[in-house]
């Protein structure tokens, strides 16, 4: 316990005329530490002694002073968690290492890891701010702590939040709705931030490259949030919950399965996964038995036909989302992202 002992030290130090505070923000990071990432605490004193304020006010385009710097990293309101999103943001490819977004990427990343991230109120507007998507971009990062960092954040934000149901799409504070009743603006909105990564077709491709060379236990977060995205992508945004996965995603689940020096929990769940959608087609099959549905229909038409399949048809042809997985054309148009169970008219 001695790293996170001199975290809450140097915040003491640093905020001598406001002590209380920062006893209170200095226990729950040293609460929220972990000893396989002691990097973060050593930063995180670094940052509160030293915050990195011009290089913000470039990331931000904005002016300010040091006091409103360390709030926006140690202490963030809703509104500045709205910045977030831009401080988290990696450099531009090939950048030095001097650029300042790395300044700004390492002094308020483990900030979101160790603190906010816990904090429902706060990771709202992150999320509406786009913050889902950032983390997502960064699932591939060679620095293996800011890795880590973002994966861990973005699966306890969507598939270890407690405080938001997604699956119901209602949040624990709101009062319950009746039966049937559409979620709130708010809930709906944050539904469309998850579902605006299944066109990001990076997220599934990091994931999956975290399954060897990641940080210890990387493989068996980055396959947990993989469950829960693809089946809740399933379960809310499929006209008959149907989710065909491509060819390369199913062999990725054998292989995870089959992997040595893994928990028998992690290659359960791979199995788990690989048994649930491989008992459909691949999205590859499904695609080639459509057309040929097509052309048969049309052929028993006299060829001349321009007719295409309706939604409520079985022979559904279905919209490429992503490169690992097909869904049905009714998530196209106005209301994309919205779950089908609350879509009205």
């Amino acid at each position: 316990m001695l790293l996170p002992l001199c975290l809450l030290i140097m915040v003491r130090e640093s905020r001598k005329g406001n002590e209380l505070l920062s006893i209170t923000v200095g226990v729950q990071i040293a609460d929220g530490w972990r000893p396989t990432l002691p990097h973060c605490c050593f930063t995180g004193g670094r940052q509160y002694r030293r915050p990195p304020t011009k290089q913000m006010e470039q990331a931000l385009q904005k002016n300010l002073v040091d006091e409103e710097a360390l709030e926006i990293i140690f202490f963030p309101t809703e509104e500045y968690m709205e910045l977030y999103p831009l401080l988290i943001a990696a450099p531009p490819d090939g950048a030095p290492p001097e650029h300042p977004q790395r300044r700004c990427q390492g002094a308020a990343m483990p900030m979101l890891y160790l603190r906010h991230s816990r904090d429902w109120a706060l990771c709202k507007p992150f999320i509406l701010a786009g913050g889902l998507g950032v983390l997502t971009e960064q699932l591939a990062d060679p620095n293996l702590y800011l890795r880590s960092q973002a994966l861990e954040s973005l699966a306890r934000l969507t598939a270890e939040q407690d405080a938001f149901d997604w699956i119901a799409l209602q949040h624990d504070l709101e009062p319950p709705r009746p039966p049937g009743a559409p979620p709130s603006a708010e809930a709906r909105r944050l539904s469309k931030a998850l579902f605006l990564l299944s066109h990001q077709d990076v997220l599934v491709k990091y994931l999956l490259g975290n399954r060897e060379g990641s940080y210890p236990g990387g493989s068996w977060c980055a396959l947990r949030l993989l469950a829960f995205f693809l089946s809740w992508l399933r379960l809310l945004h499929t006209p008959d919950r149907l989710l065909y996965l491509s060819d390369a995603l199913l062999s990725a689940l054998r292989l995870w399965q089959e992997m040595e020096g893994i928990p028998e929990e992690e290659k359960g769940l791979a199995k788990t996964l690989l048994e649930d959608f491989g008992r459909f087609p691949s999205a590859e099959q499904r695609s080639s038995q459509l057309q040929a549905s097509q052309r048969l229909l049309q052929g028993a038409k006299g060829g001349g036909s321009t007719h295409t399949f309706s939604h409520t048809q079985e022979a559904d042809p279905a919209h490429v989302v992503g490169a690992h997985w097909r869904i049905a054309e009714e998530e196209e148009g106005e209301g994309e992202g919205e779950p089908l169970h609350a879509k009205t008219g």
